[in-house]
């Protein structure tokens, strides 16, 4: 590690000596009151920390407890640190007969028990309560004392200072966690010592252990030593009691720790019992805790949170995009959970509202302040949505942006907006999927991927899936083994409409193609096809032959409708209304015709939607046609004259995960 410049690690030796002389100068209760006034005042100028501390309480108790309670918590945690500290200055003056005033220990004769074995004694602890304070607990029962402590090589002249005065206390011996430290420690159990250490910041090289309920790192030192050398455990509970000013030492009865002979399994059981037993001491009181540091920095589990706003459309663009995420996340070996949340606003006013509020959401720190949303949304929608954490956000849409970047912020979490994000800045975001025909402001680049269709989850698997679940539902359909010509319909649009005469004229087309090469029809409506269209199909197809599936959407709604005829089709027609019907059926890698749709307001230039289209005509991955022309270029497809190939913009967002999210 980098060590600190002489004069900042002066600074702060210097600036720890005054402050200590200045808390040892008061009484104790007023040094406590000082300290507890600038714990909640540090609460407010230290967004950093607050952040991480929220988070981590968050992540404990997110599904028991309100975000203001959360909060609220927080803020005592702040007070809780600060009080710690003020302890910590005070150690040298706190002899055996002056600290046995201010703390009740609770279970001593249990470490005259343990010490009955002539194997030394291990007291595990962790960071809860003034653990400083804690570390004297032996000394105050009379015996050698031994306190294991990590070294801060970064700084050794304060590191010097500090443990002088974890000396002065009690007069305890301090052993070096590294070095000739290990040395020390073992000495000092063979001579039928006590030893304290602390077991619940493992670092880099500890134990992945569940930690309410999500992978930690916990250190396995103690629990390796005390297995290796049969040395009894005691645990205690060092707390700080509701007047702040007195403390208890709860000290539990003495135990070995399981063997069995398989040292990883050993170390794994006794590690996971060690926190079972930390996580039932901290949740008398959260805020003892020492939630200041990243408590599941080194978990390999992430939560991929989808905020869904109920459109079949924008959620499998966001469950694609959170498919992509998770096996970038998996490639770094993570293992990932994604879970959906749908969105349900009390009224269209109040989405409304929100969205315009958007425009204001990177001015304001909405960690703890979600309870803003119950005002919008359902109850049952705003107590799930509070009750979830998320390492990464994922939205598609603008009537959910805000709450995507409200959600970012709660959890601390990085996030991604797929298409446009309405009045949300795009800078709210880590990372923009848009289509290209929606990329128009080159100067957020740095924060977008563009793709040349709407992302969806249509791949092999998918429609192997789709087709099978299809074929379950509709079991007539596995008799038959014919070429298949799958259509699929779209409907009215602000821009777009299919007409009666339109869809009867490519109707017409597709049955005449269909006898003729002796094919059967898969169809499919959409719930925006209207009543007119649907009216036409089914006159026109009630009583054909070639035609073996028929479903009206807005009648029988089969979740497997599209994808299941994406993959029983051997060629798929598609009404051109539909980006995301479009793009789905440009990815299957089949064979794709797009039929042209009729334009409201008549003829004119272009419009985006159009050009889309065109596009993908042009770079091969559909093949387009107006009414009239739809006989001919499906007989060439059929024909293998005309090819269409897959589009496929995975990579395309792949990269841009691994560069500017994960």
């Amino acid at each position: 590690m980098k060590k600190k410049s002489s004069l900042t690690e002066s600074s702060l030796y210097w600036g720890v000596r005054f402050l200590a002389a200045v808390i040892r100068s008061l009484p104790y209760r007023v040094a406590l009151g000082v300290g507890r006034t600038a714990g909640k005042a540090l609460f407010y100028l230290d967004s950093k920390r607050r952040g991480v501390i929220y988070t981590n309480l968050k992540i404990a108790f997110g599904r028991e407890e309100p975000p203001a309670q959360i909060r609220r918590w927080a803020k005592q945690t702040f007070a809780q640190i600060a009080m710690n500290g003020v302890d910590f200055l005070r150690l040298p003056l706190m002899n055996p007969d002056r600290v046995k005033e201010w703390v009740d220990i609770v279970g001593q004769d249990h470490i005259t028990q343990a010490l009955q074995e002539k194997k030394g004694c291990i007291l595990l602890s962790l960071h809860y309560g003034s653990w400083e304070m804690g570390n004297m607990v032996g000394a105050l029962c009379g015996y050698r004392y031994n306190v294991i402590v990590k070294p801060q090589r970064q700084m050794p002249l304060l590191d010097e200072l500090l443990n002088s005065y974890r000396r002065a206390s009690a007069g305890n011996r301090v052993i070096i966690r590294q070095g000739m430290g290990m040395r020390e420690f073992i000495g000092s159990l063979k001579q039928n010592e006590v030893v304290t250490m602390i077991a619940d910041q493992g670092g880099r090289q500890g134990l992945l252990i569940p930690f309410f309920g999500r992978q930690a790192s916990l250190s396995t030192g103690a629990i390796r030593m005390a297995i290796k050398l049969r040395t009894p455990v005691s645990y205690v509970c060092f707390r700080r009691k509701k007047n702040h000013c007195r403390h208890e030492a709860i000290v539990h009865p003495p135990f070995h720790f399981e063997r069995t002979g398989d040292d990883r399994k050993d170390i794994e059981v006794n590690t996971a019992k060690v926190t079972a037993m930390m996580e039932e001491c901290i949740r008398q009181d959260p805020t003892q805790y020492l939630w200041s540091y990243k408590v599941w920095k080194y978990s390999r589990q992430s939560g991929v949170l989808i905020i869904s706003d109920g459109k079949i459309g924008h959620l499998r663009q966001s469950e694609k995009t959170a498919q992509l995420l998770k096996s970038v996340l998996e490639e770094r070996k993570h293992q990932v959970e994604i879970r959906t949340l749908n969105i349900r606003f009390k009224t269209e006013w109040g989405k409304k509202v929100l969205s315009i509020l958007g425009a204001v959401m990177p001015l304001i720190d909405w960690q703890g302040r979600i309870g803003f949303l119950r005002h919008f949304l359902t109850r049952e929608s705003y107590d799930e949505l509070s009750s979830v954490y998320g390492d990464y956000i994922v939205s598609c849409g603008s009537s959910v942006a805000a709450i995507n970047k409200m959600m970012t912020d709660e959890c601390r979490a990085k996030n991604i907006s797929v298409l446009k994000s309405g009045l949300v800045s795009r800078r709210c975001f880590d990372l923009n999927i848009l289509p290209r025909h929606d990329h128009r402001r080159p100067v957020f680049s740095r924060r977008t991927a563009v793709t040349k269709g709407a992302l969806n989850i249509v791949d092999q698997s998918y429609m192997e899936t789709q087709s099978q679940k299809l074929l379950n539902r509709y079991s007539h359909l596995k008799m038959r083994s014919k070429y298949r010509i799958g259509l699929l319909i779209g409907g009215d649009t602000k821009k777009h409409f299919i007409s009666e005469t339109k869809i009867k004229m490519v109707l017409n087309q597709v049955k005449e193609v269909a006898r003729q090469f002796d094919a059967d029809i898969l169809v499919t409506t959409s719930r925006r096809t209207s009543e007119k269209v649907e009216g036409v199909l089914n006159r026109e197809l009630k009583h054909d032959d070639s035609c073996v599936l028929f479903i009206n959407a807005n009648y029988n709604n089969v979740p497997e409708a599209v994808g299941g005829i994406l993959g029983l089709s051997d060629v798929l027609i598609v009404s051109g209304d539909s980006v995301s019907m479009v793009s789905e059926a440009a990815s299957s890698g089949k064979k794709t015709l797009v039929f042209s749709v009729d334009r409201r307001g008549g003829l004119g230039p272009e419009d985006k939607h159009e050009q889309f289209i065109s596009r993908l005509n042009k770079e091969g991955y559909i093949l387009t046609s107006d009414s009239q022309g739809i006989k001919t270029s499906l007989y060439n497809l059929i024909k293998n004259k005309i090819q269409t190939r897959c589009l496929d913009d995975s990579n395309v967002i792949r990269e841009a995960l691994r560069e500017k999210v994960v």
